[in-house]
């Protein structure tokens, strides 16, 4: 028998596996309050546009195809197939802009990943190996 707990949400009494932190309801309301709130503080509203532009919506579809809908990164460090849910920039926006919708520089990660590769872009010595390191994890993985 799996252990239970209760949703970790304030007054909610829903009993949920003891590996998760909040019942189904509860999850979808945080991830959109969330999305909401890096929205409205964080995201900048030319990336914004750009990220709700049918030309991204088309190109973000076709790489995660060219992909095979697997998280490279973690396929080519650990042999371990996770589904990507992001297409990242391995060379961001804010850095070339002319680089948005160019295939070599765009890679299918899960959301473990993206955030993990997210934190190391902050340095940026740190931010140019990573970027040389998913670029050879790239080419690979077309072979």
């Amino acid at each position: 028998m799996a252990f239970k707990k209760f949703c970790s949400h304030c007054g909610c009494n829903r009993l949920i596996d003891c590996t998760e932190r909040y019942c189904d309801v509860h999850k979808k309301r945080d991830k959109a309050e969330s999305d909401k709130q890096y929205d409205k503080h964080q995201r900048n509203k030319e990336s914004k546009a750009f990220y709700n532009s049918t030309a991204w919506k088309r190109k973000r579809q076709q790489i995660l195809i060219r992909d095979k809908g697997i998280d490279v990164y973690v396929y080519m460090t650990e042999g371990r197939v996770v589904k990507a849910e992001h297409v990242h920039h391995i060379v961001e926006i804010d850095e070339d802009p002319s680089l948005a919708l160019v295939d070599d520089n765009l890679i299918s990660l899960s959301a473990a990943t993206h955030s993990i590769i997210s934190g190391v872009y902050k340095d940026a010595r740190k931010r140019q190996q990573m970027q040389a390191k998913l670029r050879a994890f790239l080419r690979d993985f077309k072979l």
